[in-house]
């Protein structure tokens, strides 16, 4: 029998979960090139094919929970990824599946979860039983990182203003997380995104830019995993990818008729 190479730790490896969007404006195409962009490796995990764009949502295929498994064991019988960013899991069996592999991890990665629940389109991706799972995996994150809409229907309670974010965002955090609420949704001349970790409350802030970009959050998700992949701490990167999604955000450019999307361009984000 062959003897079979030892596993070895990766410095800045990013592993994403999550799934695949054709028009490759957001999920694991996205991830992978924003790693790319940062300067770490990236694997991924397909938990589901969709069929949308811009404008709306054909059809979304789940993988099978099993399927799912096995891609988490090919990755870690390899090596031990640094961080994790977590995306769509459209499917209650594919979330218990992640949650019970990471639980019996020797070292859990600092891991960031983006709980995808809607598209841009307003397309429900989850319903209350995934909604229910994905609240059990929240222990296990380093960091979440919900819009309003998310904020809201992870705290079941409103987001309306900045008072409510900060409410929503701590009720959250009580699951041992810390809370990124990204506020792009809240009025108002600025941007300002809720940060709360450890029951401190910090204020991102920043003039509100007009340019659109579709799939921001899993941009912000997904660069945060790269520089916590890289060693970085919680807030150094936060602020790190911040910067990044600024600068994503004003070199978007549409594909087609569709909506302006990060990686359009060929152009390197430093």
């Amino acid at each position: 029998m062959a003897r079979q190479p030892k596993k070895k730790a990766a410095a800045g490896l990013a592993c994403s979960i999550g799934s695949i969007d054709p028009t490759s404006a957001a999920g694991l195409t996205v991830d992978l090139a924003v790693y790319r962009a940062l300067g770490v490796a990236g694997v991924c995990v397909t938990t589901a094919i969709t069929a949308q764009n811009a404008r709306r949502v054909i059809g979304v295929s789940p993988i099978d929970a099993a399927f799912v498994r096995r891609q988490l064991e090919a990755i870690w019988e390899q090596s031990d990824p640094t961080s994790i960013c977590i995306g769509l899991v459209p499917d209650s069996a594919s979330l218990r599946t992640i949650r019970l592999f990471l639980q019996a991890l020797a070292r859990l990665p600092a891991m960031v979860i983006d709980p995808v629940m809607t598209a841009t389109s307003g397309h429900a991706f989850i319903g209350a039983p995934e909604r229910a799972e994905l609240r059990k995996l929240l222990p296990l994150a380093t960091l979440v990182t919900p819009n309003v809409h998310e904020a809201s229907l992870l705290a079941t309670r409103a987001v309306r203003n900045e008072t409510e974010a900060v409410e929503a965002a701590s009720a959250i955090a009580q699951a041992g997380c810390a809370v990124l609420l990204t506020g792009g949704h809240l009025a108002g001349p600025r941007c300002t995104d809720i940060f709360v970790h450890s029951g401190r409350v910090r204020r991102y802030g920043a003039t509100r830019l007009r340019a659109t970009l579709r799939g921001s959050g899993g941009i912000l998700a997904a660069s945060i995993a790269a520089c916590l992949a890289k060693g970085m701490g919680l807030e150094a990167s936060i602020r790190r990818a911040r910067a990044f999604v600024r600068r994503a955000f004003q070199s978007a450019r549409a594909i087609g008729s569709g909506l302006p999307q990060y990686g359009a361009t060929v152009k390197r984000l430093p």
